[in-house]
């Protein structure tokens, strides 16, 4: 039973979606556009102050999620402030592929240092991760993801298809597609009958 005055979680997600961040509505680590959300940059959902909240997609959130808790983070415990000065897009970057678990590095410093980021600055960055998708994983790289990845494991194929954006997942499925296509053909036009 809750106490007067105080809100329910559901309730203080509610609070975070009206609240929204600046910018557009895509996630703020991988710029996917579905199935975004704002999150509580801390993992502390009664923080609900515009500089705690961003927009992230189910899966960053969910893997941001497990990263914070295996580090024990979900209420703020200390103040990361480098000198007061705003992360760079590298740093902020770095920071949210450490709360993806895709390199290795403090959580907690990683989670202080987005949350340090300004809104306008984090619409910005994810902005540029939208124009930017050079940095994904190519082509050989997704499909030899794909061929070594076992569903629902945490592996290294895994890891390399949640990198790729959504977007050029799709792209890089339909040319595998298009190359299988192709592959079996010729298969069948070497077979006597």
């Amino acid at each position: 039973m809750k106490a007067a005055g105080e809100i329910t979680d559901r309730g203080k997600r509610y609070r975070a979606q009206k609240n929204r961040p600046p910018g557009r509505k895509l996630c703020n680590f991988c710029a996917n556009r579905k199935n975004v959300d704002v999150d509580h940059i801390t993992g502390n959902e009664s923080d609900g102050e515009p500089e705690n909240l961003m927009y992230l997609c189910r899966p960053c959130n969910t893997t941001k999620g497990i990263v914070q808790k295996r580090n024990r983070i979900g209420i703020r415990t200390r103040q990361y402030n480098p000198a007061g000065k705003v992360p760079t897009f590298a740093q902020f970057k770095h920071a949210a592929a450490i709360l993806l678990g895709r390199v290795q590095g403090d959580a907690g410093t990683a989670t202080e240092l987005i949350r340090i980021t300004p809104p306008e600055r984090r619409a910005a960055y994810a902005e540029r991760i939208a124009k930017n998708p050079a940095e994904a994983p190519t082509l050989a790289q997704y499909a030899h993801a794909v061929t070594i990845h076992k569903r629902g494991a945490h592996d290294e194929g895994g890891k390399i298809i949640h990198a790729t954006p959504p977007a050029i997942r799709s792209q890089y499925a339909r040319q595998m597609a298009v190359y299988k296509r192709k592959r079996r053909a010729a298969a069948r036009a070497e077979v006597p009958f």
